[in-house]
């Protein structure tokens, strides 16, 4: 499985249809049904916008079935993610 994480901040005004961040990429090994599988760590992901204390923060998470490292049959459903994140 191949999934994708990038992000975007949004201050007071901002515009909606702003440019996010550069999307960072996880794969695993998946293959039965029904069973959980926890993907290792994205690259480190820079929020696009210059995010700071009080800023709405959106993630935006996908699924790439048709990249040539995604090589899982099946539908794979998203759980949960993991956040990890440092202050400057």
């Amino acid at each position: 499985m191949l999934w994708g994480l990038q992000g975007r901040a949004y201050a007071d005004g901002d515009v909606l249809d702003a440019t996010w961040g550069t999307i960072q990429t996880a794969v695993d090994t998946g293959g039965a049904t029904s069973a959980v599988y926890i993907s290792p760590a994205t690259a480190a992901i820079t929020i696009a916008g210059a995010p700071a204390a009080g800023q709405l923060v959106q993630l935006r998470i996908k699924r790439d079935p048709t990249d040539a490292s995604d090589t899982l049959a099946v539908t794979a459903d998203l759980l949960g993610v993991m956040l990890t994140f440092t202050r400057a």
